[in-house]
């Protein structure tokens, strides 16, 4: 049909007056036709090997040698579909139930031939061409879905398990499940769901049904269990599926045991690399307190003579030695305080518990206060007195370790004009739910070639051979298990602001 109420038609009959008959009945049905006629069968075969015709008239009797029951027969054996109207000039029953068995679409009298019929005839045919093919077509296609979801099924390198929800057992598996789990397709399409899923099965049919229009589900983490017992660490996505008018679950999982390992190994490298990086704070700090408690003893002795001078002598003024001792002490228990907070810093790690950043801040110069102090650098504080960070002491103190160290190093390495001063700045304030903390430096800022770089592992401004660049990976680390987050604004030639991004409750 090449638009709609238009026919493309094939008369087929011996008799000419008849051919004519069914012709101009035709093109009086109010039909727009285009009709084309034929003599006998074999000139008909041959006509619709080479047109495709919207239907055709074909006579039961078609002469000697010639018989449309035989014809029509041949048609459908070689795949033609066109409908067949098979028209008789007897009203049989028995003739019409076998015309209709071997592929007719209709049969018509002869005497029944009006316009009228004829072109409802047409229209029912065609209808019922285009009905059988639609279904042809619909049925066609979801062979293909099940061929090329059997395929997948049967190929795909993830676990594939359908469960029927309202009994709670295992409908069909893939072979992959048979390697994941260790049963064998038999007993895993045997058994309940919750053999595989002892926890987490009421969790997958809830996921699964909030995926109404068939797309998978949210990915989440979970476990499976092996049959030998052990569980099994998995990725897996749930999603709804109407199989035979049964609606069921499809539930992938993707074994993540390899990744759960190398996650595992790189927290033990990051924590060995982060222990390494304290200890080797540690030691450049203890050269520069190392030399402070040096000078103090040295300060010590030189008292500690003169009182012995003056002893001998007779000399001792009592208040004046009370003085003394008094400002010795007051050093004594400096000295200490920095050797416990070095020797609790190098220990393990606390947890977390609310604490002033004054106190953080406090402790932490501290431990750096000498390397500052003998690069002639000054820190300026602006941090309220009340501001309290909920953070892992030890961890926060090693973040502004690492930062007042950097900054230190990129003075170190600055060429310095004449009474220039070198200042760092640490600053605070909370806003959005949100405390910032600035560490701030004029020292020209960071290069502008490593600026994007200068979180990844093993980036440096410093000596390669006596610096691993690890301090900002370290630094970016320990605010992300914060779940804050970390900025750096660089002005060229002036220098570097980092912020410190932490929420006020974790």
């Amino acid at each position: 049909m090449d638009q709609e109420n238009h026919y493309h038609i094939l008369v087929v009959d011996d008799d000419e007056v008849d051919r004519r008959a069914v012709s101009r009945g035709l093109a009086n049905s109010g039909l727009q036709v285009e009709v084309e006629e034929a003599r006998d069968g074999s000139q008909a075969i041959d006509l619709l090997k080479l047109i495709a015709f919207d239907c055709a008239f074909l006579d039961y009797r078609l002469g000697p040698g010639s018989d449309g029951l035989e014809v029509l027969k041949q048609l459908r054996e070689r795949g033609d579909r066109t409908p067949i109207i098979m028209m008789t000039g007897y009203g049989d029953e028995r003739i019409a139930v076998e015309l209709l068995k071997a592929g007719a679409t209709d049969y018509l009298p002869k005497l029944t031939l009006t316009p009228d019929v004829l072109g409802r005839s047409v229209r029912n045919a065609v209808s019922q061409r285009n009905s059988v093919e639609q279904c042809r077509k619909a049925d066609q296609g979801l062979r293909e879905r099940e061929a090329n979801f059997q395929s997948i099924f049967t190929t795909v390198n993830d676990t594939i398990i359908i469960i029927d929800p309202a009994a709670s057992h295992i409908v069909q598996v893939n072979p992959q499940a048979t390697v994941l789990l260790g049963y064998s397709t038999s007993e895993l399409e045997k058994c309940s769901a919750d053999i595989i899923f002892p926890e987490k099965l009421e969790e997958l049919i809830q996921l699964a049904w909030q995926n109404d229009d068939g797309r998978p589900g949210q990915t989440v983490e979970g476990l499976c269990r092996h049959k030998q017992g052990h569980d099994i660490p998995v990725e897996i996505s749930t999603s709804r599926l109407l199989l035979g008018g049964q609606s069921l679950i499809i539930t992938l999982l993707r074994d993540i045991t390899g990744r759960k390992l190398l996650e595992k190994e790189r927290e033990c490298a990051l924590l060995n690399v982060t222990k390494s990086g304290k200890l080797r704070s540690v030691g450049e700090m203890a050269g520069a307190i190392t030399h402070e408690m040096n000078q103090t003893l040295k300060s010590f002795k030189q008292i500690l003579h003169n009182l012995t001078i003056k002893n001998d002598n007779s000399s001792l003024d009592p208040h004046n030695l009370s003085q003394i001792m008094g400002k010795m002490m007051r050093q004594v228990d400096g000295m200490s305080a920095v050797i416990t907070n070095l020797e609790g810093y190098a220990g393990s790690d606390d947890e977390y518990g609310h604490y002033s950043l004054t106190d953080i801040i406090d402790l932490t110069l501290s431990m750096v206060g000498a390397n500052l102090k003998s690069a002639d650098i000054t820190v300026e504080l602006d941090i309220p007195q009340d501001l309290r960070l909920r953070c892992r002491r030890n961890a926060m103190t090693q973040v502004l370790l690492n930062l007042l160290t950097n900054a230190r190093d990129a003075y170190l390495i600055q060429t310095r004009s004449t009474g220039t001063p070198r200042l760092i700045t640490l600053s605070a304030k909370s806003r959005d739910n949100t405390h910032h903390v600035y560490v701030q430096d004029e020292a020209g800022g960071i290069p502008a070639a490593i600026r994007d770089r200068v979180f990844e592992p093993f980036i440096s401004t410093k000596d390669s051979v006596k610096n691993i660049g690890m301090g900002l990976h370290i630094v970016r680390q320990i605010i992300s298990d914060h779940g804050g987050r970390i900025q750096i604004n660089v002005q060229d030639g002036i220098g570097t602001c980092v912020e410190l991004i932490l929420p006020q409750q974790i």
